[in-house]
């Protein structure tokens, strides 16, 4: 799903009981790291 997203998209990442805002690439490279 992230691979459809571009710039003008937010993404958050979940710590605990809070939403944290996360650049997109952050995430992307987050998520590469797992798979």
């Amino acid at each position: 799903e992230l691979a459809l997203l571009d710039g003008s998209n937010v993404v958050f990442k979940l710590l605990g009981p809070v939403l944290v805002k996360q650049e997109l690439g952050e995430a992307r490279a987050t998520v590469g790291k797992r798979l």
